[in-house]
């Protein structure tokens, strides 16, 4: 974990949309359990999620927590922006 640790976790991903874009995002490592919470009730146990017709309401932080075979977690928190 400690590789994938100073590669891709506590790190914040800030990307910003256009309206009615699709949005997806799937961060490594590829095994191991995901869990994600969001805007507007979202919530996810898959690594790679897919957000259609992008708009202001799924705006804000994504947190996803990941979790290895040993039980360690750590978590990355994309943030997205809706374009003016």
């Amino acid at each position: 974990l400690q590789n994938y640790s100073k590669r891709n976790f506590g790190r914040r991903n800030d990307e910003v949309r256009k309206e009615g874009a699709s949005v997806t995002f799937g961060p490594q490592p590829l095994n191991g359990k995901w869990s994600w919470t969001g805007p507007n009730g979202f919530h996810s146990n898959e690594r790679q999620n897919q957000l259609l017709d992008f708009n202001a309401k799924m705006a804000g932080e994504y947190i996803g927590t990941y979790t290895n075979e040993a039980g360690c977690s750590d978590q990355v928190v994309i943030t997205l922006t809706l374009a003016e």
